[in-house]
């Protein structure tokens, strides 16, 4: 009798638990199994482009997965996630715990350490140490360190992340797989802030990782992000070379032959900065941003969305590299919405110039450097106005010195470009790709080779 009374007693809760959650309507979302629910579904690379493709079959531009009994919001429209990851961000701008990301230490002395960290680390901008050599071994270990935190935090790719006690089941068992790369990922390796013991107390291991990391950040998050960006300037130049015929044009009527191009340029360059814009928007360098988590109940939309939730806002583009008359118009998109964006998946920086050549300045389209690509509400970029500007630079650099072109074959024959992008990172890189990279004249050289000349210490 006591044990029935004890089935009773867990039982009756949770058929209440289960009846209670059956009257909640959620958003659309995809078949669930029993148990597993959409964990099979979750993909492990290209992401946004899975989510996307939830978002056309539902017909929804709000998706709901649940992967055993985690729930995942997908918002794949830019209305949506202003709606609630700008104007609702009080609750939306929590993030869920990632075991696979997470850097175990005591966590009641992060207070003091971040204390410690603002007051040394910024102030001294970070390390206070130039980099004196192009492959100085600290800046190798903090892409290295960014790589494997980029894998580490793509939404939905380790089931340990929504189910944290697997952590403690043996690597043996299956499914386990995460343990053995965690394994192999080894130990915290040293980062170029080690090299300044002075500003950290001995013994105090905690805060020497946590300003390691930090630097680790600061340094690899918005290398990665720029490099990547500008990779993917380089394969427009190679699949639209008449953009970079009109950009080139635009540059030597504004800045001419003598010198190289700056900041005070930039209002005279429209096509240059809509060619950026318009890259941003077709190819984001993270295409399923970071993910928020939300820290109450809350509806919208007449949709129920769980406390605890997963919220992912995919900024991806809709364009994986496919020839461009082989992207059908249904993908979808922050930055792919037809509505917004006419046949979305063509790559056409006129979108953001007005009839006589000038960058628009209403807001009839969102703007992909200000709207979705550097993330929402208080989770946005920090970093937004210095990558903004570095990434302005320097394509405008290559654009005014080089002439980037198909790589040729033995015989002199153009050798069609191809790319690849593997999609199994948060940052969206392409694989290692073949061009040609001609300086335009003398004159460009010896530009390039005095401005080495006066920043030779620092690379």
């Amino acid at each position: 009798m006591a044990d029935m009374k004890a089935l009773v007693a867990v039982v009756i809760p949770l058929v209440f638990l289960l009846w209670n959650k059956s009257k909640k309507k959620y958003p659309p979302g995809a078949k669930r199994l029993p148990l597993f629910g959409n964990l099979f579904d979750l993909p492990s690379h290209h992401a946004g482009e899975r989510f996307a493709q939830f978002s056309k079959d539902l017909d929804s531009d709000i998706v709901y997965l649940d992967a055993l009994g985690k729930p995942f919001i997908i918002l794949n429209f830019l209305e949506a996630c202003n709606d609630l990851l700008e104007k609702r961000s009080n609750i939306y701008s929590s993030r869920f715990h990632m075991t696979m990301a997470y850097d175990p230490q005591d966590n009641s002395k992060t207070p003091v350490l971040i204390c410690h960290v603002c007051s040394v680390a910024v102030l001294a901008e970070v390390s206070g140490l130039p980099i004196k050599r192009v492959n100085d071994p600290w800046i190798a270990l903090s892409e290295e360190s960014m790589t494997q935190i980029t894998a580490a935090v793509v939404p939905g790719k380790y089931v340990v992340d929504a189910l944290p006690f697997l952590k403690y089941i043996p690597e043996w068992f299956p499914g386990a797989g995460f343990k053995k790369e965690a394994r192999e990922d080894g130990t915290v390796r040293p980062s170029y802030l080690s090299r300044s013991p002075e500003e950290v107390k001995k013994g105090d291991g905690a805060a020497e990782r946590l300003i390691e990391n930090i630097g680790d950040m600061h340094t690899a998050g918005g290398t990665d992000t720029s490099v990547t960006a500008v990779q993917n300037l380089f394969i427009i130049l190679l699949l639209f070379p008449e953009i970079q015929v009109k950009g080139q044009a635009e540059l030597d009527s504004v800045v001419g032959h003598g010198r190289l191009p700056d900041f005070e340029d930039k209002p005279h360059l429209p096509y240059i900065t809509a060619v950026l814009k318009g890259l941003l928007r077709w190819r984001p360098v993270v295409p399923t941003g970071l993910p928020h988590m939300i820290t109450e109940d809350d509806e919208y939309r007449g949709y129920f969305i769980p406390k605890g939730s997963i919220v992912v806002g995919n900024t991806w583009c809709g364009c994986p590299l496919r020839q461009p008359s082989a992207i059908t118009k249904s993908e979808r998109g922050i930055m792919h919405d037809e509505k917004t964006f006419p046949e979305p998946s063509k790559f056409d920086p006129t979108r953001f110039l007005t009839p006589d050549g000038r960058l628009k300045k209403d807001k009839s389209i969102p703007d992909p450097e200000m709207d979705a690509t550097f993330g929402f509400g208080r989770r946005k970029c920090v970093g937004l106005d210095f990558g903004l500007d570095s990434y302005w630079l320097g394509s405008a650099y290559i654009v005014a010195c080089f002439h980037v072109t198909p790589e040729l074959d033995e015989k002199g024959n153009t050798i069609p470009p191809k790319f690849e992008y593997l999609g199994k990172e948060v940052i969206d890189h392409p694989e290692p790709f073949k061009c040609r990279i001609k300086p335009r004249s003398e004159e460009v050289v010896a530009l390039i080779r005095a401005g080495y000349d006066e920043t030779s210490e620092y690379i």
